[in-house]
C-alpha cells in the first residue's frame, strides 16, 4: 500500500508539472491534496472558532473563513502575495495585454478574477453551501481577503500599498521576529562576497523552483545570464 501511494503521488506530481494551464494546476492541487483534508480542516476550524473570538489564517484556508463567518467570529486573512490585490495602477503578474494604461490594468484584473472565479471559487462555494452560507462574491476580494483585516506580511520596501486598495489591506512587514536563533548566521564566504563590491541582487523563485534537477540547472543558468546581462552582482537561491 505504501508503494502504491508513492507511485500515485508521483503520478499526481507528474500530471501537475505537465499541465500548462495554471488554473488547472491549481485545480489539481485543490482536488487531489486540499479537498481530501477539507472536512478535517473545517472541524479544526470550528473548534478554533469555539475557543477564540478572533482567528487568523492563510489566505487559501477557506475552511477557516467559512467557519468564522458561520460562528460570527472575527477573521483575519494573511495574504502572502500582494500581487493578488487588484489595482488599476498595476497589472496582474504575467499579464501582457499590450495596453499599458489604467484601463488596460483593470481589464487584465477583470480577466484574472474571471478565471479564478471559474476554476477555483467552486471549491469554497461548495463548502459554504454545505454550511448554509451564500456563495462568495469574488475569489480575490472575498475569499483570499478578509474585509475585517487582511495582513500583507511583506517588507514595505518591496510592497508599496496602491492608492486604490481598500483600507482592510495592511502591509505589516515580515512576520518573523528579529534575532531569533532560527535565523542562523551569515557564512564567512558570504560576508566576504558582500564586502567586496556593490550590493548584489537577490534572485530566487522561492517555493516554485522547478523540482526536476535539469530544470533547476537551466533556471539557475538563466539567472546567471540575466545577472551578466545586467552587469550586476547576484546571490542566487536554489535548493
Amino acid at each position: 500500500p505504501a508503494g502504491g501511494a508513492r507511485r500515485g503521488g508521483r503520478r499526481l506530481l507528474k500530471g501537475f508539472r505537465e499541465e500548462t494551464n495554471s488554473m488547472k494546476q491549481i485545480q489539481i492541487v485543490l482536488s487531489k491534496f486540499f479537498e481530501p483534508a477539507e472536512a478535517e480542516m473545517y472541524r479544526a476550524a470550528e473548534q478554533l472558532c469555539a475557543d477564540n473570538d478572533l482567528v487568523v489564517g492563510h489566505y487559501w484556508h477557506y475552511p477557516l473563513q467559512t467557519a468564522a463567518e458561520k460562528a460570527g467570529r472575527h477573521h483575519v486573512s494573511v495574504l502572502l502575495a500582494h500581487a493578488l490585490i487588484p489595482s488599476r495602477f498595476q497589472r496582474p503578474v504575467g499579464a501582457h495585454l499590450g495596453i499599458e494604461t489604467q484601463f488596460g490594468n483593470q481589464l487584465a484584473w477583470r480577466m484574472a478574477r474571471s478565471m479564478l472565479n471559474k476554476y477555483v471559487k467552486p471549491y469554497p462555494d461548495k463548502l459554504r453551501a454545505a454550511q448554509g452560507l451564500a456563495a462568495a462574491g469574488d475569489m480575490m476580494g472575498d475569499v483570499f481577503a478578509s474585509h475585517q483585516l487582511t495582513l500583507i506580511p511583506v517588507s514595505p520596501q518591496l510592497c508599496q500599498p496602491q492608492k486604490d486598495w481598500p483600507s482592510h489591506y495592511q502591509v505589516c512587514g515580515f512576520l518573523d521576529m528579529p534575532n531569533l536563533s532560527m535565523d542562523g548566521e551569515v557564512s564567512t564566504g558570504l560576508e566576504e562576497f558582500l564586502s567586496r563590491g556593490d550590493a548584489p541582487v537577490y534572485m530566487t523563485l522561492g517555493s516554485v523552483m522547478p523540482p526536476d534537477i535539469q530544470m533547476q540547472t537551466d533556471t539557475v543558468r538563466l539567472m546567471c545570464q540575466a545577472a551578466e546581462m545586467a552587469n550586476c552582482r547576484a546571490i542566487i537561491q536554489a535548493p
